[in-house]
């Protein structure tokens, strides 16, 4: 179902047969993917926000998402990478460029498309990017869940959402807490096993594709994510193969960074770097060897955000 909302778009009055968002713009698309068990209402403010500055951005409702956990259980992350891929091709035989972006496990999806598509991705902007669950919510016995996953006892366990949702706004996590239940168009209350173990092979395969990614990257991650430590942005920056990547750190949210205290900074620097990346593509790339004893570029630094390293590039 092709749906073109305009930015009053209320993404819970949808119907459940809503295949997609799309907010039209320019002839730059992006492809915004929202998290597991969650729906374009966590990555909505960024979609504004990025078709503000010119963008066509799309969001796809990815399988088993907005209806109910049973539903998601059903599905497998190949599931949700089809569909992502699908609404990649589409935005690609209509658009000249077509950058990808996601939270969590979307941003897992973007970064398959990067591996997969290669050239073809503009730039990808990885937000919360979860390649391992480590962070501070994490059960300590999360080591015995093989146990579960594997076996017939992920019949009866699921993870049930609790604590402060990976929000630290109050208000924002209270609102979010009563959107949540085991039938919604915002995000499910619990997590089925089932699920838990796609996600967990979705993250193994996109560790193991890193290597092939050379489109342009920024990472934008949390200081207290709580369910993806600070390691997976460390991890996902020393094993891409792109030639230009820039890592903020953010030091007032948790996990959710697109619903949380510092969205509006999320969104504007998923916008700099696009339009950024997106110029210097249209400009002629002349490699600059630095003379000996000429100092490396200052650490990436923004107001509101611990420094994070150097961008790797090359001079354009």
């Amino acid at each position: 179902m092709d749906t073109r909302q305009p930015l009053h778009i209320d993404t819970e009055q949808l119907g459940t047969t809503v295949d997609f968002i799309q907010l039209d713009g320019g002839p730059h698309a992006v492809l915004l993917l929202h998290g597991l068990a969650g729906s374009a209402f966590e990555v909505m403010h960024v979609a504004k926000s990025l078709n503000q500055q010119g963008y066509t951005v799309r969001i796809p409702i990815l399988p088993g998402h907005r209806r109910t956990v049973a539903d998601l259980a059903a599905t497998t992350w190949h599931d949700w990478y089809a569909a992502a891929e699908k609404h990649f091709e589409t935005l690609s035989a209509s658009h000249q460029r077509v950058s990808v972006s996601g939270l969590c496990m979307g941003s897992l999806l973007s970064l398959q498309l990067a591996a997969r598509k290669r050239h073809r991705v503009a730039s990808v902007v990885a937000m919360s990017t979860t390649l391992a669950y480590d962070g501070s919510s994490i059960p300590w016995y999360s080591f015995l869940l093989p146990l579960v996953l594997y076996t017939p006892l992920k019949h009866l366990w699921s993870y049930k959402e609790g604590g402060n949702f990976g929000i630290k706004h109050k208000g924002m996590r209270k609102r979010m807490s009563a959107k949540m239940g085991e039938k919604s168009r915002v995000a499910y209350n619990r997590t089925p096993a089932d699920s838990i173990r796609e996600m967990r092979g979705l993250m193994r395969s996109t560790r193991n594709c890193l290597g092939q990614i050379t489109a342009p990257t920024l990472i934008l991650h949390a200081r207290e994510d709580n369910v993806a430590s600070p390691r997976n942005a460390d991890y996902l920056e020393r094993h891409l193969g792109s030639t230009h990547i820039e890592k903020i750190i953010l030091d007032d949210c948790y996990h959710v960074i697109t619903v949380d205290k510092q969205k509006s900074l999320v969104a504007c620097e998923a916008g700099r770097f696009i339009a950024e990346r997106a110029q210097a593509a249209t400009s002629p790339s002349i490699e600059v060897a630095l003379p000996i004893g000429v100092p490396k570029p200052a650490e990436h630094s923004i107001p509101g955000f611990f420094p994070a390293v150097a961008p790797r590039m090359r001079m354009a």
